[in-house]
């Protein structure tokens, strides 16, 4: 169970992060960066936010900078390595502001009240204090596109990774710090190595809902272990391998990324809502598998079409199969539903526009809205589609 070769970002001729830190708590690190320092590199409206935030009675714990620096560059590297291993060109990736030194903008904000008075146990509360003093302290304008990733130490001492967003609009992360015992290597798994301690699946899962994707699960035919926005390495050993170690982005969620806004560093065309009409749409089986083929008519490109498929015997949302199918210049597309389940279930179409947005012929935007096609298993290996919603 090898995965196929793939192109890595090299930094400074090595795949590894080697600057030292500690795990040192309760004292910050010196120089702080100045307001005005901060406010000068966090300008750019196409780059996430990182706010550090801490309790009125904690500070950063030695060694965050570094730390940060290297979820950075892994998130980085993560993405841009998958994408073009799916066939999505990505080069020289840069969701996040940097210093001169490269390090990320980090948005340091203090909270009203203590660790121990209760009120940072609840996401919701901390975004809701931290993301308005951020954008008043560094002079950020509240407004629709931004995404927030609010990095809490300690944080809440449960539920506390949590995401939600679109490409339009924006999004909103949370996760909470976890002082790492060594380096990150970015040759190493999301489930290997001290990224495992410091939930690093779990803080680039939680981000990549902010940046407007849902759940969707792994597909165990193309071997290659647990997908970044299926279920926790926890869920999926137990399921299915408690060996397996790899941790792969789904060729369904590279395509949804590949024109987001801040991957292309194209924003002026976010709120353009397109027109989504489809022709002679149908699902048919050819040499044992199904293929679904039509046309789409709109007034904005598009570059893929897709279908996700409603959990497997009912199982959770984060087990959902996706598939996708390249748009030609025509409209026209085919998606190869390889290993569909046998069984009673629905299947969701929508498409990616090249400004970032994903629908159907709804208003509503993201993977978990777009057209309906019931399916139902019709026999041991057969599945009548039902696709009169199609038009």
């Amino acid at each position: 169970m090898k995965l196929k070769k793939v192109t890595t970002k090299v930094i400074n001729s090595a795949i590894l992060l080697l600057l030292p830190f500690t795990t040192q708590t309760f004292a910050s690190e010196q120089p702080t960066p100045s307001i005005n320092q901060t406010v000068q590199q966090a300008t750019s409206e196409d780059s996430i936010r990182i706010i550090l935030f801490t309790p009125q009675d904690f500070e950063p714990p030695m060694g965050h900078k570094e730390q940060m620096r290297q979820i950075a560059d892994y998130t980085e590297n993560f993405f841009e390595k998958w994408m073009n291993y799916w066939g999505y060109p990505t080069s020289n990736l840069k969701l996040f502001n940097r210093d001169a030194d490269g390090n990320p903008v980090l948005l340091y904000v203090k909270g009203q009240y203590t660790k121990a008075s209760g009120a940072y146990e609840v996401v919701g509360d901390i975004n809701n204090e931290a993301i308005p003093k951020a954008a008043e302290q560094y002079n950020i304008p509240l407004e629709s596109g931004n995404v927030w990733w609010t990095i809490s130490y300690p944080g809440p001492d449960a539920r506390a990774f949590r995401g939600g967003g679109s490409a339009p609009y924006g999004g909103k992360s949370h996760a909470n710090f976890i002082p790492a015992d060594g380096p990150i290597y970015l040759n190493q798994s999301l489930n290997e190595g001290h990224a495992v301690k410091i939930k690093m699946k779990g803080l680039i899962h939680e981000l990549t809902h902010a940046l407007g994707i849902g759940h969707i699960g792994p597909r165990l035919e193309q071997d290659l272990g647990n997908s970044l926005m299926g279920p926790t390495n926890k869920a999926f050993a137990n399921k299915y391998d408690p060996y397996e170690t790899r941790v792969h982005l789904s060729k369904l969620t590279a395509a949804l990324l590949w024109k987001h806004p801040f991957f292309t560093k194209q924003t002026q065309d976010r709120l353009i809502d397109p027109a989504v009409s489809v022709r002679n749409f149908r699902i048919t089986k050819q040499g044992g598998y199904y293929y679904a083929t039509g046309k789409l008519v709109s007034d904005y490109p598009a570059h893929t079409a897709t279908l996700l498929e409603s959990s497997p015997e009912g199982g959770t949302n984060y087990w959902r199969r996706g598939y996708t199918g390249r748009i030609d210049s025509n409209g026209n597309f085919t998606i190869r539903l390889a290993g569909i389940t046998p069984a009673t279930g629905q299947l969701l179409l929508n498409f990616a526009f090249n400004n970032g947005r994903i629908k159907g012929n709804t208003e509503n935007v993201g993977i978990n809205w777009g057209i309906e096609i019931p399916f139902y298993k019709t026999g041991r290996n057969s599945i009548y589609f039902d696709t009169s919603n199609v038009y």
